[in-house]
């Protein structure tokens, strides 16, 4: 059976109405799997490179770069509208996949240790500048890699409920590769880690980018996030604007 795209006013109106569906009739809601990427744990990546913030100065940003990651609040092409219940993000992302920076002060924060209960070290958060429990940690978090991945792991940092949860996989052409929704029935793991599937339809499916945004919840920041890198150019270069 064929299906045809939404377009994005539809992708968007999509999400609104499953929010407020989920705050009035509270269910289930299981993994959006493509079997592309699994999960698994950190100790079988086999990737070994991992950014860990240490270097970065714990206050806002509208992009932050390092060698191999650069973090924004969207890709190219996504529209993000903040919500009261944290931001949202529709439309589709542009090939190729790029970042895109929000607002000052309503894009990007990375925190330090003890800013949030449960924050040992330094992490970042998306900023969602609507969300009335907390903007730090309720904004969209964009993430492009300098090469193609076939693993990640991240620790999560719930700053509060943990509400819904999406981690969404790009491809450096925009499409979504894997897509993995979380709720309170069915939280995300507090170090979450994914691998290539043996078992997908294509066996050298790659990403190129993960889109995390939440809402309903107390917000998240990610830290120690294990990835790949071109062995080539492997120059730890912090930047941030």
């Amino acid at each position: 059976m064929c299906y045809l795209p939404l377009s994005s006013t539809q992708q968007y109106l999509f999400k609104v109405l499953w929010i407020l569906v989920l705050i009035s009739f509270p269910r289930y809601v299981c993994c959006q799997n493509f079997d592309n990427f699994l999960t698994r744990s950190r100790s079988e990546l086999t990737c070994s490179e991992v950014e860990d913030f240490e270097g970065i100065i714990a206050q806002a940003y509208t992009t932050v770069a390092d060698s191999g990651l650069l973090f924004g609040e969207a890709f190219e092409g996504n529209k993000v509208e903040a919500t009261p219940f944290g931001d949202l993000v529709a439309h589709y992302a542009s090939n190729p996949l790029n970042i895109t920076g929000g607002q000052t002060d309503e894009s990007l924060q990375v925190v330090a240790n003890a800013a949030f209960p449960g924050i040992t070290s330094n992490a970042i958060c998306g900023v969602g500048s609507s969300a009335l429990i907390s903007p730090v940690g309720n904004g969209a978090l964009a993430i492009l890699f300098d090469v193609p991945q076939t693993e990640v792991a991240f620790d999560v940092v719930l700053l509060g409920d943990h509400g819904l949860i999406e981690v969404d996989f790009k491809a450096t052409t925009g499409e979504s590769v894997e897509v993995y929704s979380y709720d309170d029935n069915n939280q995300i793991p507090s170090e979450a880690a994914y691998t290539q599937s043996a078992i997908a339809i294509d066996l050298g499916v790659t990403f190129s980018g993960l889109l995390i945004y939440t809402a309903q919840g107390g917000g998240l920041c990610i830290d120690n996030i294990q990835f790949c890198v071109d062995s080539t150019n492997n120059t730890r270069n912090l930047r941030g604007t």
